[in-house]
Parts: C-alpha cells; structure tokens; sequence
C-alpha cells in the first residue's frame, strides 16, 4: 500500500498539489471508507426491498437459520454490519473505494 501511494503521488502534471496529498491521505482511511460504502449499498437494497436471511418472512419457525443461506428471491446474504462480513465480501468494498481514489488521482 505505501509504494502505491508514493507511486501515486508522483503522478500528474501539477505534482503533490493539497488536493492530491488529500486523496493519497484517504488510502490510510480505505477500511473505515469501505465500511462507509458498504452502508450506503446496504441502505440501497432495503428500499429495493432486500432483506437479510435472518429477517426473511419465508424462514419456517422449525428452520435453524443460517445467516448466508437464501431464503427467498429477496434474501441477500451481504446485509450485515461490515464487521460481521468475511474478508472475500469486505473486498468487494475496498475495490470500490481503491479505484474511485485511482479515478480521482488520475484526473486532478
């Protein structure tokens, strides 16, 4: 991660101006960002009407629930606080949030 931002920061014809030094300060910030990014995707799929397996209404009362288990069309087991995720889900949020900084950097 720390030869990336150096190699990022060398970048650009303006050199390490304040807002490229701010974007290359926000990879130090990439987990707290994807956690952000996961919420703002969560709340996203609540208003299109989806719910995690546990809160499913088609779960039968006799089912022992498993979390990563669908249930219905409408189940989607990435609908959990971004701690509880496994690292492979968490990735999906940490590459989002990578190439929107690469983005950023490559157009200041």
């Amino acid at each position: 991660m720390e030869q990336e931002k150096t190699e990022l920061a060398g970048k650009g014809s303006c050199g390490e101006d304040s807002l490229q030094r701010f974007v290359i300060q926000l990879y130090d910030k990439l987990e707290e960002i994807a956690e952000k990014v996961h919420n703002a995707w969560w709340d996203t799929k609540k208003r299109q009407g989806f719910h995690a397996p546990l809160n499913c209404d088609s779960l039968k009362p006799s089912t022992i629930p498993d979390k990563f288990e669908r249930y219905c069309e409408r189940c989607h087991t990435d609908m959990y606080p971004y701690k509880e995720l496994s690292e492979d889900i968490k990735d999906y949020d940490r590459v989002t949030v990578k190439a929107v900084l690469d983005a950023v950097l490559q157009v200041v």
